[in-house]
């Protein structure tokens, strides 16, 4: 099975830097605010990244499309099972500014 990761051109380099898939928020940390309008919607977002994250197999195929460029850029491979990365304190949320909580590695 193949999975497409949709990345901007920024956060594509970390990606690859670090050899790596996620999903999560768009921002450092998930908070209800306008774009989440009550409890329910916070949980049905972090439900669905559970389901997407929890679809990928050791050994299937990784798709980057590049917001920026609009392109689509691969083929990695899914190394290992999905696991979950609570505090965020790394690459991630120190220098992007990104909440990806659920990731799996990759390699070429």
């Amino acid at each position: 099975m193949t999975h497409v990761f949709v990345v901007n051109e920024t956060t594509f380099n970390v990606h690859l830097q670090f050899m790596f898939a996620g999903t999560g928020f768009s921002t450092f940390q998930p908070a209800l605010n306008s774009t989440l309008k009550s409890k329910y919607d916070y949980e049905n977002t972090f439900t669905g990244m559970i389901a997407d994250i929890s679809k990928v197999r050791n050994g299937d195929k990784v798709l980057f499309y590049v917001t920026g460029v609009k392109r689509f850029f691969g083929i990695f491979e899914i190394e290992g099972n999905p696991f979950f990365e609570a505090q965020n304190t790394d690459y991630l949320g120190g220098s992007l500014k990104k909440y990806l909580p659920f990731r799996v590695k990759i390699k070429p």
